[in-house]
């Protein structure tokens, strides 16, 4: 397997990253793929790259929502005061407390708003990606290559609309590429079988 060397390693941020950290991910994503020239390894990269950036949104939600539910209280003690003293401020009743923090389990407004456009053009690129690489894979070994992914988060009403008899035979074919696909998996598996048992059936 080639070795792992980005020439452009992705952005360690100070204080919350390190390059120890991303470069045992790395390696750990690119080693699974097992990529066996320059290009697969270029793509399986990328691959790992979506997947630390997608790792980073997850982080980024969980800070957003910490805030949230840690700043509940302090708004109910304000909203309850009688003034702007903060020692003056009531103490929140637990359950009461409990009760609004759960309000706060998903993030506000413009958050969740960029969390989600983030997260989803990360998938995208992680999802393009890992199509290419298992294309290149399966040409490489004389498979068929796997069915392109759909992108699930596309507008349904930009999608064209297919008469009956086309939706008809491409359902056909769908199918018959995913038996074709578990035809070449279980041939896999059973090679695999046959190697580690010294050649036995």
């Amino acid at each position: 397997m080639p070795t792992c060397c980005s020439a452009s390693p992705p952005v360690v941020l100070k204080g919350v990253e390190t390059i120890e950290a991303w470069e045992e991910f790395k390696n750990g994503i690119v080693e699974s793929w097992q990529p066996v020239n320059t290009y697969e390894l270029e793509i399986a990269e990328s691959i790992a790259f979506n997947l630390w950036r997608r790792r980073r949104c997850r982080m980024h939600e969980t800070m957003v929502l910490n805030r949230q539910v840690a700043e509940v209280e302090a708004e109910l003690q304000q909203s309850d005061a009688d003034d702007d003293d903060e020692e003056a401020w009531p103490e929140i009743e637990p359950e009461r407390l409990r009760a609004h923090q759960r309000v706060k389990l998903i993030p506000d407004g413009w958050s969740i708003d960029r969390i989600l456009r983030y997260d989803t053009q990360v998938n995208k690129d992680l999802y393009q990606d890992v199509h290419e690489l298992e294309v290149r894979q399966a040409h490489r070994e004389g498979e068929r290559p796997p069915l392109t992914r759909v992108d699930f988060n596309s507008a349904p009403g930009l999608l064209p609309r297919r008469p009956a008899a086309d939706a008809s035979s491409a359902l056909q074919q769908v199918n018959e590429s995913l038996r074709h696909t578990e035809r070449g998996l279980a041939a896999r598996k059973r090679a695999a079988r046959a190697a580690k048992n010294g050649g036995g059936s």
